[in-house]
């Protein structure tokens, strides 16, 4: 190879690592909308200001004082030493450096395995396959401890092929070490120990000599004791594995084909391709000879299985073999892969930027930005909260506890994102049980005195987090409302001047169902009906199911054709409001085809079956006018 082609060879593969480390930094650069990043910024604060790294729970008064599973503490305390360095860019900066390191291994753990390929072509497949694993991580891809784990999965690979490859086994007994750390940043810290025993279980397989891969497992293990828990981190492990019939979180459920194949393509899609990439690598390049690479493959795809937030492990783990696959596939196609005199390394560190720079700033699905995602968190409630000292015991959503705890400390929670941490199994099903049912929640509210309920509210959502049968309930008025959250308070004595200021009088959150407005009519007659719903729309002139349940109390109810103008009007507003709920544009269609203007009816009644293909107010427009 000449000097000169030595040397483009390197400025290729340096720009090659460019574009990716752009491109890390470009997908770390997403808007905060993790529920669980508030309170582990809170216990990072908690580190600091009591000097304490096992502190009792302070923060909710169901548990109030009791102890608090604190294994994570160190993470915890990185994770608020750089918002309070840097803000939410200190935050981001954190993140990228984690997986800028992460990233390093794996690339060098590529390289040793590809040393006599092309550089060229071992450095674009390597990158294609960094690629894969950033986007496969992408979807949770949140300042929490785990994004440690990441770091510590790639290191413990790293150095373990490294052993294997070298046959030098000295650099094995800096994982005891390593174990100290990561069990004190995160829970992951056990797959440590398992990568380990794969290794050994290989050198077993292949009757060769295994003492140095015991040694290290049994140290490993025995490392991880040293941490605020002690043995109970097994003992917490042991029952996380075992507790059945608690899971809040959506990320703790099984893989679905609908996330697979469905809604959830978007997300998914590159944990596909790395898992065919994978098995490419296993069945067809040789990679099944290695017994640790089909135990790596097993272990980590299972696990992504029972949980899908186990895909990014999966990808980490394996991203070797999908190195290998991506880079023999470009080795084969080097002589045609060739645009003008463009090599296929250039091509790749163009593609790379592109996304870099342009797909990903862009992205709708991850709104791209240093802060806070719009529309995720109570900002409004809170405020409102604050503004009318709304003080007392508050029966809060689980998704909203760690926002509160951070940004309303004053306040004492019922619940948050700490399911697994503090509260009991028991409680989350009572939790559940009260947002289900009425007489439970009766129970609760005796049980726990609360006055105050700041529930979760995602009008087109699923509503797993809103007990509704509060929004009939005689005993709480609803004070506040918009399309995130909705705050109740205790008819009592304490709120009468709220409830008299801001008070709804017929109007309710359910989630775009209004068939209660004909039993309202019956209890108090369509004048006064239509007088107080239209109370409620002037308190709320920017809440779009007030003035939707206007729209369908003076269609259905009223005198259709003189009450058309203010229809018309409200349903302009509605329109332009968030959230696009496919009921809008369903009955925009309809009122569309009683104009006589069939073609753009046919146009807002696809706009409601893109929304919701089993809209059952489309499903009517569309059979009463043969749309």
């Amino acid at each position: 190879m000449s000097d000169r082609t030595l040397q483009a060879s390197k400025i290729t593969a340096i720009a090659l690592l460019a574009a990716f480390a752009v491109l890390v930094f470009t997908v770390s650069a997403t808007k905060i909308g993790d529920q669980d990043f508030w309170w582990h910024l809170a216990l990072g604060k908690q580190v600091v200001v009591t000097h304490s790294i096992d502190s009792p729970d302070s923060f909710s008064y169901t548990f109030a004082g009791k102890k608090q599973f604190s294994e994570e503490w160190l993470a915890d305390l990185l994770i608020y030493l750089s918002y309070a360095a840097g803000g939410f860019t200190g935050v981001f900066l954190l993140k990228s450096a984690v997986l800028l390191l992460m990233f390093l291994f794996l690339l060098l753990n590529i390289n040793r395995h590809t040393r006599d390929v092309d550089r060229t072509v071992r450095t674009a497949g390597a990158v294609l396959a960094l690629v894969v694993v950033l986007f496969v991580l992408r979807w949770r891809l949140f300042i929490r401890p785990f994004l440690f784990s990441y770091l510590m999965v790639a290191l413990f690979i790293y150095v373990l092929d490294g052993a294997e490859l070298s046959g030098k086994k000295r650099g094995l007994y800096l994982l005891p070490l390593l174990g100290i750390l990561w069990v004190n940043l995160s829970k992951g810290a056990v797959l440590g120990p398992a990568i380990i025993g794969m290794y050994m279980v290989e050198r077993v397989v292949l009757r060769k000599s295994f003492k140095d891969e015991l040694v290290v497992l049994v140290l490993t293990t025995a490392a991880l004791l040293i941490n605020t828990e002690g043995l109970n981190y097994y003992v917490y492990l042991y029952e996380r594995m075992t507790e059945v019939g608690v899971i809040i979180t959506a990320e703790n459920r099984p893989m679905t084909t609908q996330l697979l194949w469905g809604a959830g393509f978007r997300y998914m899609y590159m944990y596909q391709v790395g898992l065919v990439l994978a098995a490419l690598y296993l069945a067809l390049l040789g990679g099944w000879r290695k017994p640790r690479n089909l135990l790596l493959f097993a272990f980590f795809f299972a696990n992504s299985l029972l949980q899908r937030r186990n895909v990014d492990f999966f990808a980490i783990s394996t991203c070797l073999f999908t190195g290998m696959t991506l880079v023999w596939a470009l080795g084969k196609i080097k002589r045609i892969a060739m645009v003008g005199r463009a090599p296929i390394g250039v091509i790749v560190a163009a593609a790379v930027a592109f996304v870099a720079v342009v797909a990903v700033p862009t992205s709708k699905v991850y709104p791209f930005g240093l802060g806070v995602k719009p529309d995720t968190f109570p900002y409004g409630a809170v405020r409102f909260m604050k503004d009318e000292h709304v003080d007392g015991r508050i029966f809060n959503s689980y998704p909203f506890g760690g926002y509160l705890i951070w940004n309303a400390p004053e306040l004492k929670v019922f619940i948050d994102g700490r399911w697994d941490q503090l509260y009991s199994a028991d409680f989350a099903k009572e939790y559940y049980a009260d947002i289900d049912s009425a007489h439970d929640w009766g129970k609760s509210e005796q049980k726990w005195g609360f006055d105050v309920v700041l529930a979760s509210y995602e009008s087109n959502g699923s509503g797993r987090h809103f007990p509704s049968h509060i929004a009939n309930h005689w005993n709480w008025a609803l004070v506040y409302w918009d399309d995130r959250s909705a705050v109740f308070v205790k008819k009592i004595p304490k709120y009468e001047h709220l409830i008299d200021k801001y008070g709804y009088q017929l109007a309710r959150p359910t989630f775009y169902n209004f068939s209660y407005i004909q039993s309202l009519i019956k209890q108090y007659g369509k004048e006064e009906v239509m007088r107080r719903m239209a109370h409620d729309a002037a308190m709320a002139p920017d809440n779009q199911e007030v003035l939707m349940a206007r729209v369908m109390l003076n269609y259905f109810y009223g005198d259709r054709a003189r009450n058309m103008p203010a229809i018309e009007s409200d349903m302009k507003k509605v329109l332009s409001l968030k959230p696009d709920t496919d009921i809008e544009h369903a009955f925009e269609a309809l009122l569309l085809a009683e104009r006589g203007d069939k073609q753009q009816a046919a146009r807002e009644l696809s706009r409601a079956f893109a929304l919701n293909p089993e809209s059952g107010y489309g499903k009517f427009v569309k059979e009463k006018y043969g749309l």
